[in-house]
């Protein structure tokens, strides 16, 4: 499954500021801009780790955690998650992809002044942990 994307400026959205633009509109990309700006760094970790997170309006699952969650949820692919998105419908996208997206998409985050010092050692922590996770999984696939 190919996905088409890009980061775009969001200026409607002084928050962020930046969104995932993809063509057809799926509403997967509103997940980006449905994390509040101070859970980022909780949220990437959680990612790393391969542990669902969310914040009040967005949030991601991966297949076990769902299954442990609803027994009685259809089950997501071992190498997709699931992206929810207060008020739209479930959508599974492939780990890789949503992992290079929300890579992207932070580092984007991070070139953003404005946030307390603290704030950016913790997504750089929180960065270096997602970066060792996709090599990881890179290497994984490799072999």
């Amino acid at each position: 499954m190919s996905v088409f994307w890009s980061i775009i400026d969001n200026p409607s959205d002084p928050s962020i500021g930046i969104a995932v633009s993809v063509p057809g509109g799926p509403i997967w990309p509103d997940f980006f801009t449905g994390i509040r700006l101070n859970k980022y760094p909780r949220v990437i970790e959680a990612v790393a780790g391969e542990v669902g997170a969310h914040d009040e309006l967005a949030g991601v699952n991966f297949p076990a955690g769902l299954a442990q969650l609803d027994p009685t949820a259809p089950p997501i692919p071992a190498d997709s998650v699931e992206i929810y998105v207060h008020g739209g419908e479930d959508e599974v996208l492939p780990r890789s992809t949503f992992y290079a997206i929300l890579l992207a998409f932070a580092e984007r985050l991070v070139e953003r002044p404005g946030q307390p010092a603290e704030w950016y050692t913790a997504m750089h922590e929180a960065l270096d942990k997602l970066r060792a996770k996709i090599a990881a999984d890179t290497a994984a696939t490799a072999q």
